[in-house]
């Protein structure tokens, strides 16, 4: 049965309203404390009525969409996972990189602009300037993703500034701070090739051109004040652009001589500012204590997604037939899909948010000696979930998908990281510094992400007629949530760094090196595959002070 102009026009008008009445209930309900959303499901008696273009119509080519469809938005969104996954991005500044970031009870340089503010009072000079640089190397591996012996690799290396910061007294309470600070400048760029994957016996070859360049910007003015010799306040608030586009296309070879072709691009640019509130205090004049809590702001967000499949496949009576599918979406407005047969899917818009956590450090430090320090810090980074109608029109079934309100791309769990640090000076211009921390995985674990998995199997097995309640010709059909993302590897490192001081200047160069082993999930369905991960950082670091 052919869809007429009337009936599409009909349809169109109800899933309208629909989308309406949604996010106003949704709208709604987030202003009530403690709001937890709930979806109430009638099961319907007999077989469902279905109007549009019914699923044996196009069974085979359905089936290919769908399936296709999934890897490929997967390709499309499995961008840059270490700073999205993990907390602790980098180590910043002179000392911190050899200290392994434990540094919130010092913080007495530029650097502390971003560790704990209200260290810049204990400043020892009226000016300090730091110059950073840093080179960072980094692989993943995806172990047996294709069949045995047949992993997947992701791996870049990269040169950036690191840090740029300078701090001036204004007079005997009060010090002044300006940084620009560089977590990340991510570049990926590789082009693989899987022959004959073992996994997949009908397919002989798999192409994956995979590009992506992300980055996240920091800069913004530092005070700190102080009461006397034990006391400190201090306060930064940085602005920070945070981007992404990431590009990729996927082509699948089949024995039969169909393929399908996967090319997809993603640019996402986030604004705000980050404020960072701090305080120190050093009860004796070999112990110190700090705390310092951090939170994002967001002001503006853009997000633009394209995807186009082409899927080639056989005719069950012989010969070749085709299906192109096209998606645009962007955070102003429901994403479409289109397709040769017409327009087929609504859904919601691209997200061009990130998480907004908080962050909390307390820092300890013990002044052994003029020759020793000790500094030990506790990093906690809040969760995060954030609730949005995320259900989609899929007008090939004439059905609407309910999906969990849970935004999957903002979803965080809580983490709590240590760093340990030592600083000892071999001579008074020569020091060695070591350190070591943790930096775990703030995704869902393992157990989570395969009840997740194991619901999704269920529910796509199931047959359109197990939906839910029918009314006015629309089928209702829920899909359990999962998360976008698949890997888990939880994070430990350690840190080496050396330090020449002549006076009124120094220079430092330190290296940390953190790996990890965990499970990580190439595609949204099957088992988990274990996943090896490790990346090294060299900083080069030059210091003037008056």
């Amino acid at each position: 049965m052919r869809v007429t102009k009337k009936d599409q026009s009909g349809a169109h008008e109800q899933i309208a309203a629909w989308w309406h009445d949604q996010n106003q209930i949704h709208k709604e309900n987030r202003m009530k404390p403690g709001h937890k959303q709930k979806i109430r499901f009638i099961p319907e008696q007999g077989n469902r009525k279905k109007t549009g273009i019914v699923a044996r119509q196009q069974p085979r080519l359905l089936r290919s969409f769908q399936a296709v469809l999934a890897l490929g938005l997967f390709f499309a969104s499995a961008t840059v996972w270490a700073d999205r996954t993990h907390n602790i991005q980098n180590f910043y500044g002179e000392r911190a990189p050899g200290l392994a970031g434990a540094y919130g009870a010092i913080a007495d340089d530029p650097s502390g602009a971003f560790y704990n503010p209200a260290g810049l009072a204990f400043a020892y000079d009226g000016y300090i300037s730091i110059s950073a640089s840093n080179y960072k190397e980094v692989k993943y591996v995806y172990e047996g993703v294709f069949g045995p012996g047949q992993d997947y690799k992701r791996s870049y290396d990269k040169f950036t500034p690191n840090f740029l910061g300078a701090v001036k007294r204004l007079d005997e309470d009060w010090m002044f701070a300006v940084s620009l600070i560089n977590p990340y400048v991510e570049s990926f760029d590789q082009a693989d090739r899987i022959l004959f994957p073992q996994y997949q016996p009908n397919t002989n070859r798999i192409s994956i051109d995979y590009s992506d360049d992300s980055s996240l910007l920091l800069g913004g003015p530092s005070v700190a004040w102080s009461s006397g010799e034990n006391f400190a306040l201090g306060f930064s608030l940085l602005y920070f652009n945070d981007k992404q586009k990431n590009t990729t296309s996927v082509l699948f070879q089949n024995k039969d001589g169909s393929y399908n072709s996967n090319n997809s691009t993603l640019h996402r640019q986030t604004m705000g500012f980050q404020p960072v509130l701090g305080l120190q205090y050093m009860p004796d004049d070999r112990f110190a204590i700090g705390l310092s809590a951090s939170h994002h702001i967001i002001t503006s967000e853009f997000a633009r997604e394209r995807f186009r499949n082409m899927t080639v496949t056989q005719r069950p009576g012989g010969g070749l037939q085709a299906l192109l599918v096209e998606l645009e979406a962007s955070d102003s407005g429901p994403a479409m899909i289109s397709t040769n047969l017409g327009q087929g899917i609504y859904g919601p818009p691209a997200v061009g948010k990130i998480p907004q956590t908080w962050e909390s450090r307390i820092g300890f430090a013990w002044f052994a000696s003029r020759y020793l320090l000790v500094s030990a810090d506790l990093i906690y980074t809040s969760g995060y979930q954030e609730h949005r109608v995320r259900s989609f029109y899929n007008a090939f079934q004439n059905i609407i998908v309910l999906r969990d309100s849970n935004e999957p791309g903002l979803f965080r769990r809580p983490t709590t990281n240590y760093a340990l640090g030592l600083e000892y000076f071999i001579t008074d211009t020569f020091a060695i510094r070591l350190g070591g921390y943790s930096n775990l995985a703030n995704t869902p674990d393992k157990k989570d992400t395969l009840i997740s998995i194991l619901d999704n199997t269920v529910t796509r097995s199931q047959s359109p007629a197990s939906g839910l309640t029918v009314t006015q010709n629309l089928g209702y059909y829920y899909e359990p949530n999962q998360s976008d993302e698949l890997e888990h590897v939880d994070l430990y490192g350690y840190s080496l760094g050396f330090a020449f001081s002549s006076g009124s200047s120094s220079v430092s160069l330190s290296f940390s090196r953190e790996f990890g082993k965990g499970w990580g999930n190439i595609a949204d369905e099957g088992l988990p595959q274990q996943m090896r991960a490790r990346s090294t950082a060299v900083y080069l670091t030059a210091t003037t002070r008056n």
